[in-house]
């Protein structure tokens, strides 16, 4: 059956699904949809989602909420360090035979 979203007073991001029967009355479904307008990535979209009980979406409505940003990468020892030679190099004109040196010492550890 196709479903219907009505819009719940004094809760601007709520709508309650019901479903449109063909003599075009409606029956409730129980569910409740949440659109928000977030920011993600510099851009403004609708996020939305579908909750079960009317507490639950409110609840939602009401939080703030985080888009799954990407968490921070790992940087290996070894990654850093070579960093960190390319800007010595360039600043004190280190010889190839001690960056070479010095990256023989490093090892690969992750912290």
């Amino acid at each position: 059956m196709p479903t219907k979203e009505v819009k719940i007073p004094n809760f601007p991001q709520l709508y309650k699904i019901v479903e449109l029967l063909p003599d075009g009355k409606t029956t409730p479904t129980g569910n409740y949809r949440v659109r928000k307008r977030v920011r993600v990535e510099g851009k403004w979209t609708t996020h939305t989602e579908t909750f079960g009980t009317f507490d639950e979406a409110k609840r939602f409505a009401k939080s703030q909420y985080h888009p799954t940003a990407p968490g921070p990468t790992r940087i290996t020892f070894g990654n850093a360090f070579k960093r960190f030679m390319k800007h010595k190099q360039c600043e004190m004109k280190l010889s190839l035979g001690t960056l070479s040196g010095y990256g023989s010492v490093s090892a690969p550890q992750v912290f």
